[in-house]
Parts: C-alpha cells; structure tokens; sequence
C-alpha cells in the first residue's frame, strides 16, 4: 500500500489525503462500516450508500463537536444540492451504544439531511486506520469514496462545498 499524498484545493483551505489503499477498494466485500447502529439501536447495513453508483462521503463526528456542528448545514446543503445525481453522505456519531439517546437528541435538534449512524469510537477508529494507514484523529473527519466504492480521499477537520465538489469532479 501507498503512503497518503496531499491534495490542496484552490477554493478554500481545505485539504483532503488521497488514499487508495487495497483493502479499501471493495466496500461490499471488507466493509469496515458493519459494526454500526441504526438510530432505533439495531445493525445498520449502509452497503446501499455504496451500491448506488455516486460518491460517497462518510462525516465522522460526536455530539460535543462544535467543529461537526458547523459543518453539518454545509454538508446537508452538498448532499441536498446533488443526491439525485452523484452523491451520497451519510454520518457516524461515534458516542457509541451508550450515547444513543444523547445522539438521537441532537439529531432533533440539528436535522441534518443526510443519514446517520452510531458507532464506538474505538471501532470507528480502528478502522479508519485499516483504511488510510493513518491514525484517527478526531472530529470531524471525512472519507470521501469514488463511485467504484475506492477510497479517494480522507480529511481531519473542516472541508469546503466547493473544494469538496471540485475535488469528486476533477477524479471522476
């Protein structure tokens, strides 16, 4: 596997790690998303974001993440803007099991409207790291999937709409 190169996006200061680590590029077959709950606290199965064809971004983050909270409308503003052509979000609260209530509650509050979903952060963690051969650094952190299901790109902290679109229109 590759070390991460760095890509800078013109539009905004915003970076992504591009990634196309071999364990990465099958999502059905190694999916490091299976260990995740619904909001109702049963298994979620998020292989249809994958099965769809578009680019898929995953947004890492945890209800005390003031940074999440800024980013959330932004998100839900690119997921809205293109979901019916090329792209596909949906979120991971890493508060785990425990914090299930704690992320339904601020779910409520926030609407988001892309999909989320609960995860452990030790599990989320340990996975981020099989995917991108980098530690898991905190939130918000971004996976951004080609819509071949290969991971592209992985970013620590905030993005931009624009540089995240130039980015996915520049690689497809």
């Amino acid at each position: 596997m590759s070390k991460l190169n760095i890509f800078r996006a013109a539009v905004i200061s915003a970076f992504f790690m591009l990634a196309v680590p071999a364990s990465a590029s099958d999502i059905e077959t190694d999916n490091p998303f299976m260990d995740l709950l619904t909001l109702g606290g049963e298994q979620a199965d998020v292989n249809e974001h994958f099965k769809n064809g578009k680019w898929t971004l995953v947004m890492v983050w945890a209800t005390d993440c003031h940074v999440c909270q800024e980013q959330k409308p932004m998100i839900s503003s690119a997921y809205d803007e293109r979901k019916d052509d090329d792209f596909s979000v949906f979120g991971i609260a890493i508060d785990g099991r425990g914090g299930l209530g704690k992320v339904k509650n601020y779910l409520d509050v926030h609407k988001p409207s892309f999909p989320n979903y609960v995860g452990d952060l030790t599990i989320v963690a340990a996975n981020y790291q099989l995917l991108t051969e980098e530690s898991f650094r905190g939130t918000p952190t971004y996976l951004l999937f080609n819509p071949k299901n290969e991971l592209m790109a992985a970013q620590a902290g905030m993005i931009g709409k624009e540089a995240l679109f130039e980015f996915m229109d520049s690689n497809s």
